[in-house]
């Protein structure tokens, strides 16, 4: 990183499952965990603008824009590791929705 750059950590698990409580719970999507997570490090690891008009993006926004921002801050970051893409993913997008909350 350049001079007087700023490096942000990566959300923790915690801020993770908050992210994920917002997606409305009386909907329920079928998402190919791996799929997305490949599609989502495609994103992350892409050095060129147009990445920004990836499918995934569009879908993401669509249905969980705060997944867009988490990818950007991925990308500024510089993630380097698929496994962190899918720890998120999973987390998100996971089986979390059949956990009873309190």
């Amino acid at each position: 990183m350049g001079a007087g750059a700023e490096q942000r950590s990566l959300p923790t698990r915690t801020i993770l499952i908050e992210v994920a409580m917002h997606v409305n719970p009386f909907i329920r999507f079928d998402v190919n965990l791996e799929e997305l997570t490949d599609a989502m490090w495609a994103f992350v690891t892409d050095p060129h603008p147009s990445r920004n008009e990836r499918p995934v993006v569009k879908e993401l926004d669509d249905i969980h824009p705060d997944s867009v921002e988490v990818l950007e801050a991925m990308l500024l970051d510089g993630t380097e590791e698929r496994g962190d893409v899918a720890a998120y993913v999973s987390t998100v997008f996971g089986g979390h929705a059949l956990v009873e909350r309190p």
